[in-house]
């Protein structure tokens, strides 16, 4: 996220490698690459015609290069006109050479953007080692039937995010004839480029092309932050007029929080109790008419919430409570990492009216006087595209939402479609639901909400809590 064989015919052929560089997960079965257009040699790979460099392999891969033809001469070059990788999200227009930033830019040493290249978007060169680990270049005569393995590693810190590229063979002796490995690799948000483990706060930027129908990836370890309990996500952007989403899987791919809004300009999910040591991975996808920048922020947090007995808190449930009747809860907030914060407190309640439905459908539900905000939602898998409305008492349109499943098909997340008003009046609404192609089951919801402040209290102030416990 491998091993290489090349071969050529019964004439003098000269190899030279050229190195430029990508990054992925999935694994493919034993292929054969051939080069083009006379067929003179091939590769062949265990991992198919794709190469994936990940923190899984250590950033690094073995070439073997086999000759059928005597008097070949294979060449190694490490310049950076032949080894480079490109950000596939422009990272390099996101991280400029200014503050920080600098240390992902060549210098004397190789770094992760280089300006100097043509095109300028090709940055930085690999490193390609020979089977004694020296990295000058080199050229070694092959006859036919002969092997040469070598090592290529991907060496440098980059910002986060997904690179791309390709590992091609030339013969030297006749240009034209090449074959090529496409190569992926994945740099994980991290300490070594925009994760701080002193605040557990890290950010990732990227830019969406338009019109694309490829969502961008991020990953992260769970255990970058010692202790990390939960992972608060934000994404940011400047025009209200392009709509991107948010999606968070887990380790083994399964979703696991998603933001879907329609409209603003920010998206935010929060996943609670992450396990150790695990990577899990960020998505962004939007289907934008320009080019829109974005910026994410990544919040790691040491804190938990504990009942009288130290058991985990996720959720608190007081049951029915009649009109005068009330509940306590008693819990303890603590800190298992090192790291301080200053929690704020959010207090928030609503009624639920919930449905489970398929195709097109009409309900309605009551919204009481004390009501300041509305909101109707639906949530589906698979292929089917649905329309929700939601109507006031009088009959006048509140709001809609449509199209939303395109995103979520492309991410691999549910597909929700969510509208809601502030303009709220006492009485019967109805939501409606339109399928526009197909009939697939969805979860249907509409939201209530009144002030927390007459129904939930609290004696919880604004506390540091340091990273010596509670």
């Amino acid at each position: 996220m491998s091993d290489t064989s090349v071969f050529g015919r019964d004439t003098a052929v000269a190899v030279a490698f050229v190195l430029f560089v990508l990054a992925v997960l999935s694994v493919s079965a034993i292929a054969v690459v051939t080069s083009s257009p006379n067929g003179e040699f091939n590769f062949t790979s265990n991992l198919g015609d794709t190469v994936f460099l990940n923190w899984t392999n250590g950033y690094q891969m073995t070439v073997t290069v086999g000759a059928i033809s005597d008097n070949i001469t294979l060449t190694i070059d490490n310049s950076s006109e032949w080894s480079t990788i490109t950000g596939n999200y422009s990272q390099q227009s996101s991280f400029t050479n200014s503050g920080s930033y600098t240390k992902y830019w060549w210098s004397s040493d190789p770094g992760c953007f280089h300006s100097g290249l043509n095109p300028p978007d090709r940055d930085n060169p690999m490193q390609v080692k020979d089977a004694s680990g020296n990295i000058n270049n080199t050229a070694e005569n092959m006859s036919a039937g002969t092997e040469l393995s070598y090592t290529v590693t991907h060496n440098v810190i980059c910002p986060p995010g997904r690179y791309f590229g390709k590992y091609t063979a030339v013969n030297s002796s006749n240009s034209n004839e090449n074959a090529s490995l496409t190569v992926r690799i994945d740099v994980p948000l991290s300490t070594s480029n925009e994760l701080s483990a002193a605040t557990g706060e890290g950010i990732f930027m990227g830019t969406m092309e338009q019109y694309t129908s490829t969502y961008h990836s991020y990953y992260f370890n769970t255990s970058n932050v010692t202790n990390a309990t939960t992972v608060t996500v934000n994404l940011t952007w400047s025009s209200s007029s392009s709509d991107l989403d948010l999606f968070l899987f887990d380790g083994s791919g399964n979703l696991k929080a998603q933001s879907v809004k329609s409209s603003g300009t920010l998206e935010s999910l929060e996943y609670n109790y992450l396990p150790a040591d695990e990577y899990w991975e960020i998505r962004v996808y939007g289907n934008v008419s320009t080019a829109t920048k974005y910026t994410g922020t990544v919040y790691l947090s040491t804190l938990k919430v504990l009942d009288s007995g130290s058991n985990t808190v996720g959720e608190i449930n007081y049951g029915s409570l009649g009109v005068s009747e009330s509940s306590m809860f008693n819990m303890t907030l603590t800190n298992y990492g090192n790291i301080s914060f200053t929690p704020a407190e959010g207090l928030e309640i609503y009624h639920l009216d919930e449905w489970s439905l398929s195709g097109s459908a009409n309900r309605t539900f009551v919204v009481p006087s004390a009501a300041s905000r509305v909101g109707v939602s639906m949530n589906w898998t698979g292929g089917s595209n649905y329309t929700i409305k939601f109507f006031r008492p009088d009959g006048v349109l509140a709001g809609s939402s449509n199209g939303n499943s395109i995103k979520a098909n492309i991410s691999g997340g549910m597909s929700t479609e969510y509208a809601e008003t502030t303009n709220v009046s006492e009485g019967i609404w109805r939501v409606e639901v339109v399928a526009n192609s197909g009939s697939g089951s969805y979860t249907l919801n509409a939201k209530s909400w009144v002030s927390a402040s007459g129904w939930l209290s609290s004696n919880y102030t604004a506390t540091t809590i340091n990273t010596t416990g509670n």
